[in-house]
């Protein structure tokens, strides 16, 4: 019998080599669920699927087989983002957002309306200006977490409700348990100092759009909240996210350069 055969719409996450020409290809797929397949011979030069392939193109291919590793064949580009290939910090910060969705999904588990999320998110990485990257990226983390099930509370008490207030000074947050802490939870809580700039930059990333996060006005906070994005991510997700470490090391290299 025939092996089956699906076609699928797919964001390419991960490519790691096999053997001397193929790949295994982490992706994405349009219900929200992952896929892994194996590209033959998508490493040769001459192979025409070569370039349709690479990491953040959105494609749509035929896999052939059934469960685990099936065969991608038959691949037609959809979309694709030179400027996340071609420019490092660029590629950094999408590079993020591919490695925390790639933790995440799981075959046969749809996450409806990732799929357009992860879309759109890269589509404002290849565009937005330099400094809104980290703002893209830590918000991208937070509404990724939100929409698996964990979403950070930054405005009220994650264990009572009760409003924290955002100006001036420092907030507690739990990175343990959902967000900010007021002061009579904050005592059962583990818990650190955020300042509460920072928490309203990361309240405002979650609820605005990647589009209105592109155009944001630079702020000294952008980093801040992106760290909290990252410790939030590693400790709802378990996702250590190395390309956060890379993303961040880059950036304060052409920081540093601009200013030589």
């Amino acid at each position: 019998m025939a092996s089956p055969e699906v076609r699928e719409e797919a964001i390419v996450l991960k490519k790691t080599k096999l053997a001397e020409s193929d790949l295994i290809l982490h992706l994405l797929v349009n219900d929200g669920s992952c896929e892994r397949v194996v590209a033959k011979g998508a490493r040769k030069p001459t192979n025409a699927s070569s370039a349709t392939l690479d990491l953040f193109n959105c494609v749509t291919l035929t896999i052939v087989g059934g469960k685990g590793l099936g065969i991608a064949k038959g691949s037609k580009l959809q979309e694709h983002h030179d400027e996340l290939l071609i420019d490092p910090l660029r590629f950094a910060a999408a590079s993020v957002m591919a490695e925390l969705v790639d933790a995440v999904i799981q075959p046969d588990l749809p996450v409806p309306r990732l799929f357009d999320m992860v879309r759109t998110a890269l589509f404002q990485v290849a565009k937005a200006p330099e400094d809104a990257l980290p703002l893209v990226v830590a918000a991208f983390a937070f509404k990724l977490t939100a929409l698996i099930g964990m979403r950070p509370s930054f405005a009220a008490c994650a264990c009572c409700g009760a409003p924290v207030g955002m100006r001036g000074g420092s907030v507690r947050f739990s990175y343990a348990d959902g967000g900010a802490a007021c002061a009579a939870c904050a005592t059962d809580m583990d818990t650190v100092g955020v300042s509460q700039a920072t928490l309203a930059l990361c309240d405002s990333l979650l609820h605005s759009t990647f589009a209105d996060i592109a155009q944001m006005d630079p702020t000294s906070s952008a980093w801040d909240a992106a760290s909290v994005a990252e410790m939030w991510a590693l400790r709802q997700t378990g996702a250590r996210l190395r390309s956060f470490s890379a993303f961040k090391t880059l950036s304060g290299c052409l920081q540093a350069a601009s200013v030589i």
